[in-house]
């Protein structure tokens, strides 16, 4: 998989996952349990996209690819 399919994927997936969040949010009562699982997938994929990124940003190094 490329880095850039792996770009869109996770994007995708935080997009699932930040309209779940907002669902949540949104409910009375609040499902605190739920809310707090949700808000750290949300956190770890957030934490992926700046790695992969980062990744993208580093120098190719010969025979890397």
């Amino acid at each position: 998989m490329t880095k850039n399919q792996q770009l869109y994927d996770l994007f995708e997936a935080y997009a699932r996952e930040s309209m779940t969040l907002d669902n949540l949010l949104r409910e009375l009562p609040r499902r605190e349990k739920q809310v707090s699982e949700h808000q750290q997938v949300c956190l770890d994929l957030q934490a992926e996209v700046v790695t992969l990124l980062t990744r993208l940003k580093e120098p190719l190094t010969p025979g890397a690819l």
